[in-house]
């Protein structure tokens, strides 16, 4: 995964949270490696992901039960724990042969029991990932609008609700090697796209 645990428990530990909890798309998959296809065109979709203080407990993610697929393709599923909500309907032909994702996926399906709502889906989250719902927990507040902001602060009532965004962006500040690696990549990319485009331009040339 792209987040480093170790760091992430040291700032956690340095600011009093027992867990971190991203809502924003882009972290929630630099916590989770979980890209929610619902979350990037449809904003009120909610997605959670739970990073533990403890480094060696799993990532726990609250997502709509339709992204399970999505799920299904993580190369690191085994450090990620899904909770879905909501209702959808996976069917399959039993004489239809199926890919290793396509066994995961019927695996998650069957083995996971859904939430009625993205709350009850994120406390089942907390719950697996062993973060006392009696504790300090820092939310990725940019990702809520502020009366989901509120009626996350009412789910977890237990727990003290602090902003977290600006703890992501300081565990963030260090990048690993698959960020680095990312990174060179986008890098090679954008440099390729601008020689091709320079090599296009000529007078009377539109955009």
């Amino acid at each position: 995964m792209l987040i480093d645990r170790r760091r992430a428990s040291r700032e956690m530990e340095s600011l009093g949270l027992d867990a971190l909890i991203a809502t924003t798309p882009e972290h929630v998959l630099y916590a989770s490696e979980f890209e929610s296809l619902g979350q990037s065109l449809i904003p009120e979709t909610q997605v959670f992901a739970v990073v533990p203080k403890e480094a060696d407990s799993p990532v726990a993610v609250a997502a709509p039960v339709g992204e399970l697929d999505r799920a299904a393709e993580l190369s690191e599923i085994e450090q990620v724990k899904f909770y879905p909500y909501g209702v959808f309907f996976y069917t399959v032909d039993e004489d239809t042969r199926i890919d290793d994702e396509g066994v995961r996926l019927k695996s998650l399906v069957q083995e996971t029991k859904c939430a009625g709502s993205a709350g009850e889906a994120l406390r089942q989250a907390l719950v697996a990932a062993g973060v006392p719902l009696g504790g300090v927990l820092g939310v990725d507040e940019r990702g809520l609008s502020a009366p989901e902001f509120a009626e996350v602060s009412q789910i977890l009532s237990e727990s003290q609700v602090e902003q977290g965004f600006d703890v992501f962006r300081r565990i963030r500040r260090v990048k690993g090697p698959n960020e680095l690696q990312r990174v060179r990549r986008a890098v090679e990319i954008t440099e390729k796209a601008i020689q091709l485009t320079l090599g296009e331009v000529r007078e009377k040339v539109t955009e």
